[in-house]
């Protein structure tokens, strides 16, 4: 059973400088889950903030308790923290801090404020002088590390890049953006905290269901491609040199694939002779499909769509219906 836990967390930073004055608040986001890992979609929750300095277990420096806070139909909560306590007393540019949240009263974990929001490391000033530190800033000069500022004037770093809206209403950065590491050395870097698929990229359904999906890193660092239960759908193997399906022991090795065609008969089956080399025992078929017309249509189908491997044969079965009959097929087989 695993703890009331978070699938995304965003601290989302400020990224437009279309405040007169520097707003001492930061948005904070998070899909919330159940003790069972189900969506809490349309509940209503207590949520605390807490913010520690120096360390994930340090000083407590600030806390804010968000009281009936309704999720949405995905889980979604969202809140603005400094709403209703007072932010400006921290301290940001001499220490690193630490945010930690509890959902009624069930903490879910303290991870590090890498970046200070809406440059509240310059003290709420809409010019920052000197300042280490000085993000989206109106005006940064003589800064240590001038980001997204309007001016930056003899920066020692001043990058210039904005996120950016366009007319679309899509958000979009030049730059490279990392989660978990300060050192994003490609376009999109995610670090691990730990070798198991929970660490990964969560992907959800719309409705929220249990139909959710994992794309992470394994302890022996194979790919793994995972939905919401304890077992693997798909593994690509980083020594073994092939693919890993579902629970089957061996990897796969690629070179071992192949593609059947044909044509369906008229009936509710077709069938081909295995291949040499592939037998019932050391071999499965991966996809089958038949090319067929339906509600004028004419596309590859999947749907109702079978295929099994039986004394030395392997066969496909298809709808009782003639828009499947004389049609073309195709069969991938694996042999592990």
């Amino acid at each position: 059973m695993r703890k009331l836990s978070l699938l995304l967390v965003f601290a989302v930073l400020a990224i437009s400088s279309a405040f007169a004055q520097t707003p001492e608040q930061f948005k904070y986001q998070a899909v919330l889950r159940n003790a069972d890992g189900d969506i809490m979609a349309s509940e209503t929750v207590n949520v605390n903030i807490k913010i520690l300095q120096g360390a994930a277990d340090g000083t407590e420096v600030f806390s804010e308790d968000h009281l009936n806070i309704n999720t949405s139909a995905q889980g979604l909560i969202n809140i603005n923290i400094g709403d209703t306590e007072d932010l400006s007393t921290i301290d940001w540019a001499n220490d690193t801090y630490f945010i930690k949240i509890s959902v009624n009263g069930a903490e879910l974990g303290t991870s590090q404020l890498l970046s200070v929001p809406y440059a509240l490391n310059a003290k709420t000033a809409e010019t920052a002088s000197e300042a280490n530190h000085a993000m989206n800033a109106d005006n940064a000069t003589n800064a240590t590390n001038a980001t997204n500022a309007d001016h930056a004037t003899t920066a020692t770093a001043a990058e210039n890049v904005h996120w950016e809206m366009n007319s679309d209403d899509e958000l979009y950065y030049n730059g490279n953006i990392g989660l978990g590491t300060t050192n994003p050395n490609t376009r999109f870097k995610i670090k691990q905290e730990a070798l198991d698929y929970w660490y990964g990229i969560g992907l959800a359904t719309s409705t929220g269901s249990d139909e959710d999906w994992y794309v992470a890193m394994n302890n022996n660092e194979d790919l793994i491609f995972q939905n919401d239960t304890d077992n693997p759908a798909l593994i690509l193997k980083k020594n073994a040199g092939g693919v890993q399906i579902g629970n089957h022991t061996n990897a796969l090795p690629m070179k071992d694939v192949i593609i059947l065609t044909g044509t369906t008969d008229n009936d509710i089956y077709s069938y081909q002779n295995l291949p040499d080399g592939f037998t019932n025992d050391n071999c499965i078929v991966f996809s089958a499909t038949v090319r067929a017309t339906l509600n004028s249509t004419d596309s590859w189908r999947t749907e109702n769509i079978h295929s099994e491997i039986e004394n030395g044969r392997v066969y496909i079965k298809y709808p009782d219906n003639s828009n499947f009959f004389e049609k073309p097929y195709r069969i991938v087989l694996v042999k592990f």
